[in-house]
């Protein structure tokens, strides 16, 4: 074996263990952010439901909006849940990682070890302490170079974080957000009108 293919042997293991330690700090991170956010969405969406059952008499119509709200409620809140869930089983998890990349041709091994490179340079939005701020960090990471340059032979690698499903999730993301935003003077004014009773 040539001196430069142990060199490239020795590095590929270092790259990737410099790659799924990062990966797994940043989806830990973004993690960490979700978690609360979905059960902020699952409150909201309890507060609103709550609120509005009187209104259920009114009219047919009523029931139905009452059930459309609950929904969209509920489903962007599992919506943020289950792509937390797929991202800590995927890029979270060191093995995914390892085994997607590992098989690589010699051209993307390269891009591994520039990828080690660029993920210490990933600007963790708002420092990871808000929602949008998290999933921009996602974004962040999909769009290194050399995420983008692997991708075409490692298509899982980046299925997490492709772009319809970070979208899907910025949807489901707003829509909690609102949630929670409504949910505050519904549940303000709730509680002042019992204690004025």
């Amino acid at each position: 074996m040539s001196p430069t293919g142990g060199a490239s042997s020795a590095a590929m293991p270092a790259a990737l263990g410099q790659v799924t330690a990062r990966l797994q700090s940043i989806v830990g991170l973004v993690g960490k952010v979700i978690f609360p956010a979905v059960l902020a969405g699952l409150a909201a969406t309890a507060v609103i439901a709550l609120a509005l059952v009187p209104w259920l008499f009114h009219s047919t119509g009523a029931k139905v909006v009452w059930a459309l709200i609950v929904f969209v409620g509920l489903a962007a809140t599992l919506r943020l849940a289950w792509h937390r869930r797929l991202l800590l089983r995927t890029l979270g998890r060191p093995q995914f990682v390892v085994d997607t990349l590992v098989s690589l041709n010699q051209t993307g091994r390269v891009r591994i070890q520039e990828l080690a490179r660029e993920l210490d340079n990933v600007k963790y939005a708002d420092k990871g302490t808000r929602l949008g701020g998290a999933l921009k960090t996602l974004a962040n990471v999909r769009n290194l170079k050399a995420v983008k340059e692997i991708s075409g032979s490692a298509i899982g690698f980046v299925a997490p974080i492709s772009p319809r499903r970070l979208l899907i999730t910025g949807y489901a993301a707003a829509v909690v957000v609102g949630a929670v935003v409504l949910a505050l003077p519904v549940m303000f004014f709730s509680l002042v009108g019992l204690a004025l009773r």
